[in-house]
């Protein structure tokens, strides 16, 4: 058995054992027979301990201790009919202190053996998760709102095998935690859940008593566990703070659970992906710089929070004292209320409830694949290409052409993303300057509704100065007409959006035709095998692609390890085999010869050396429907698409 940091406790200082086990009749009891499982993570919310051969292990406690066990990879706690993960015992012998919610029920003494019941599952390198910002809602009617505007469209349609709440679960009513539950529960995957600072007792004491209520519906505030090849690690940065009669909270971790994140991340592997998950965003969280030692060293690392109530990225770098090699990728997520549960009314009756920096309500998607990930932003109740706003007038005189500005607020883009305008079909695409500012759309319609009488619904907060806008002027020599005003976006999720064309083609019935069956029959077998062939290629090759091929960087030569004959060898035959396949796809191009003629000629070039080689890929990789298609073909292979910026 190994022990990590032991660590003294104070007065009433018990050990708890117990066993982990695969839990064959799923009773939840350790039975006769079932099989212990060892090397299993255990901790004390200080500690942590691996089970031994027998599966057991031992840990001190005293009497305020919840016992966890750390999920490991293709493993799952049972969880409650809301779908809440019960991977935790919580040791309370006299309960939770008196407050107006109440806290944990009194436990009693602590049981001879408290064990942890396991079942398999699979998890892949590539998986998804639904990430919830604040759903904070204050009564059951915004607990409905919540039913209506996020959860039912993810009922039966989503791929996502686990979901997180990143804190600000209720709006400081914290009876709504069971509602809220059976709604979300409703999605039907295991979902985790972070404290926020309108999820605590407020009048609490002290910090340590602020998560009473929490701890006795969601076990411990501060948790790790592993799904696939990813490690999250979710954090209490909530601290409750009273004053003589004055009670706040402030961003802070604090040193049990600085130690307990030490001793967490001591036993994953370096080279494995770390998610940090949070309430307050790590930038404003008092002791960040002691997290920041932690984990700056670590290649793969990212970090999620909420609060804000507006979507961003931040790339945390030497400027807020990251001394990493690379700057830390933190994301603070889009919220499920946006801004509250304010704003008008929509024609179901839910507010628009619009955030601060002018983008929908809504949740994140993200994509993991084993060390890689990407975050998909999705607009609550819109179509999932729904992305960006763009804000232009209706009407514009010719001489003030030059004076207008087109804003796009691209809600998912970071801030080194390019973003391009085009007027009309087939005009120039100019680039668009990032411009930090408030979105101006969103002041419009805060005004608009300020001036509303006799309003029933909440009026929208002040704007936030939102960094995922870019503005352009409008082209000063451009005609009088009506023109489409279209404007795209590539950043370093690669993601695009593009519209299809639907080509439609008649038969001409009224010729007849003499058939040489002989010549039918071997153009049919031409035809079956060329496609076949060159299908197989494109795939094999398109799939094969590292997903930043086609990036503007050098890369690790070919070959690169063999004895330099056999190299220039292997460059010869590869050069060749690009050579015949653009012959073959020219020849299948012709008319009257069936074939996949142009997917043959792309695979052919990418197989070929020659000046310019990367530049010119580029330019043809980077039309619409071209990536578009090639994109497509990995998805279907479970791969992640390719990147261009």
């Amino acid at each position: 058995m190994l022990l990590i940091t032991p660590v003294a406790f104070a007065a009433e200082t018990q050990e708890a054992t117990g066993v982990v086990f695969e839990d064959a009749n799923k009773n939840q009891k350790f039975d006769e027979g079932e099989k212990p499982l060892a090397g299993m993570r255990v901790s004390n919310g200080r500690e942590i301990t691996k089970t031994d051969e027998q599966g057991r292990y031992k840990l001190p406690v005293d009497d305020d201790t919840i016992l966890f066990v750390v999920k490991p990879r293709g493993w799952i706690s049972p969880v409650s009919e809301d779908q809440l993960p019960q991977f935790y015992y919580i040791h309370k012998p006299e309960g939770s202190p008196k407050t107006h919610f109440p806290g944990v029920a009194p436990t009693g003494p602590l049981p001879d053996s408290v064990d942890f019941p396991l079942y398999k599952q699979e998890e892949p390198e590539l998986f998804q998760a639904i990430i919830f910002g604040d759903t904070q809602p204050r009564n059951q009617q915004e607990v409905d709102y919540i039913a209506h505007d996020v959860v039912e469209e993810l009922i039966g349609t989503t791929n996502a095998k686990m979901g997180i709440t990143l804190g600000d679960i209720t709006f400081d009513n914290l009876e709504l935690f069971g509602p809220l539950n059976r709604t979300i529960g409703l999605i039907g995957i295991p979902w985790f859940n972070v404290i926020g600072n309108h999820d605590v007792n407020r009048d609490a004491e002290d910090d340590e008593h602020s998560d009473e209520t929490f701890e006795s519906v969601y076990g411990p505030s501060y948790y790790s566990f592993d799904w696939g090849p990813v490690h999250f690690l979710v954090l209490d940065d909530i601290r409750w703070v009273v004053e003589g009669d004055k009670r706040h909270y402030e961003g802070g971790l604090g040193e049990t659970q600085m130690e307990f994140i030490r001793n967490d991340l001591a036993m994953i592997p370096e080279d494995q992906l770390v998610v940090l998950c949070m309430h307050i965003p790590l930038v404003d969280v008092e002791d960040r710089h002691d997290l920041y030692r932690l984990i700056e060293k670590r290649p793969f690392c990212m970090s999620l929070s909420a609060h804000t109530h507006y979507h961003e990225h931040k790339l945390i770098s030497s400027d807020d004292g990251w001394l990493g090699a690379e700057p830390h990728h933190h994301v603070i997520n889009v919220t499920v209320c946006g801004s509250w549960w304010s704003g008008h009314p929509d024609e179901n009756g839910i507010p628009h409830t619009t955030m601060r920096d002018g983008a929908p309500n809504g949740y994140s998607i993200i994509t993991f694949d084993g060390h890689h990930y990407s975050l998909e932003f999705k607009a609550a109740r819109r179509p999932r290409d729904h992305q960006m706003n763009i804000i232009a007038p209706e009407v514009v005189s010719a001489d003030a052409l030059g004076d207008t500005f087109v804003y796009a607020n691209v809600f998912n883009a970071l801030p080194d993303a390019k973003v391009e305008m085009q007027l009309g079909e087939g005009g120039k695409w100019t680039t668009l300057e990032h411009f930090v500012s408030e979105d101006p759309l969103y002041l419009e319609m805060v005004a608009e509704e300020k001036k509303l009488e006799n309003k029933s619904f909440r009026d929208l907060p002040g704007a936030h100065k939102t960094a995922h806008l870019w503005r352009g002027r409008l082209p000063s020599n451009a005609k009088a007409g009506t023109y489409l005003i279209q404007v795209r976006a590539i950043d370093t999720h690669a993601h695009h959006h593009a519209g299809g064309d639907h080509d439609h083609a008649e038969e001409d019935s009224d010729h007849e035709h003499t058939f040489d069956w002989g010549y039918v029959l071997g153009g049919a077998a031409i035809f079956v095998v060329s496609a076949v062939v060159s299908l197989a290629l494109v795939v094999i090759v398109v799939v094969g692609l590292p997903r930043d091929y086609f990036l503007d960087r050098p890369g690790r030569g070919l070959w690169v390890d063999r004895h330099p004959v056999v190299r220039v060898g292997l460059h010869v035959l590869k050069n060749l085999a690009g050579l015949c396949l653009i012959v073959a796809g020219i020849m299948l191009s012709l008319p009257g010869i069936p074939g996949q003629g142009l997917l043959t000629v792309f695979v052919g070039i990418l197989l070929l050396d020659f000046p310019g080689k990367q530049k010119f890929m580029r330019k043809l990789v980077s039309r619409p429907k071209v990536f578009a298609t090639l994109n497509q073909i990995r998805a279907r292979f479970g791969k992640r698409p390719l990147r261009l910026h």
